[in-house]
């Protein structure tokens, strides 16, 4: 906001690259939205989500759609050796998330999904990837007590934190998004995509933009395992299906969201600016 501020009062030319949706505390919601009415000139916004979620309270003119990008390289070269790590053999599937623990990524839904999916399937295996974040340490009592509930502690690897996250990725066959909250443009459904792993997410934020439903992966409702559970189930029943998903997720991720697409389109934009 400083180099915002500055930036006015100097009438040098700034461009605010806007990443995240705030929702709570809503005096910061408008805060932020106030900020950059009054001071933004050239706004990026993510996703269309995140555009949508300012116009609250800035121009839509004000604000320019770039999707980020990532380089695939990571993704598609690793080969993906957790099942050796874990000692389980290559019949079982692994259905993960990857998220820091709080209350917004859904670690709860995960669990309440992963306990539908494992009475019906015993060939299956879920991972979790992510550590707390400060002061939400006591969620990790909450997820072992539902893992234990759910009578799922064959089936659960809680991996904590890791470093190894491409490795982890392509060693899984399906990975899900269970965000309570809307995310503005998840990095990890592109890492997926990279990877040509097809993606499970809940339907709303930047993930409706990624995601082509029903032809690289499926939305699912934030609030009912059900649905969601038997929309997994087609995946864990056809591997065909997941390899036609993964293999369109690893197109479209070429075609709109690869590194180059998101540096010539930041390129092109301060060119052309006024």
């Amino acid at each position: 906001m400083i180099g915002a501020i500055a930036a006015k009062q100097n009438r040098i030319k700034h461009v605010w690259h806007v990443h995240e949706m705030v929702v709570k505390p809503r005096f910061m919601y408008w805060f932020n939205g106030y900020m950059l009415q009054r001071f933004g000139q050239h706004i990026i916004a993510v996703s269309g989500a995140v555009k949508q979620h300012w116009l609250k309270y800035v121009e839509a003119d004000k604000i320019t759609v770039i999707y980020n990008g990532i380089e695939t390289s990571l993704f598609e070269e690793v080969k993906g050796d957790l099942r050796k790590e874990l000692g389980l053999n290559n019949d079982i599937l692994l259905i993960g998330m990857i998220g820091r623990v709080n209350i917004f990524k859904g670690q709860e839904y995960f669990l309440e999904i992963a306990s539908l999916l494992a009475k019906k399937y015993k060939n299956v295996g879920f991972v979790l990837v992510g550590d707390a974040y400060r002061g939400y340490e006591y969620l990790y009592d909450k997820i072992n007590a539902i893992i234990k509930e759910k009578d799922l502690e064959e089936y659960v690897y809680d991996l904590k934190y890791r470093i190894d996250i491409p490795n982890i990725i392509k060693s899984l066959n399906v990975l899900i998004l269970p965000s309570q909250f809307p995310d503005s443009f998840p990095t990890v459904i592109l890492e997926a995509m990279a990877a040509a792993v097809p993606v499970v997410a809940t339907e709303q934020g930047g993930a409706i933009e990624m995601i082509e439903n029903n032809v690289s992966g499926y939305l699912i409702p934030l609030q009912n395992a059900a649905i969601s559970a038997n929309k997994i189930s087609l995946l864990i029943e056809d591997g065909n299906l997941r390899a036609k998903f993964g293999l369109r997720g690893k197109e479209r991720l070429h075609q709109l969201f690869a590194l180059h697409n998101f540096q010539q389109n930041i390129v092109h934009y301060i060119k052309n600016i006024d």
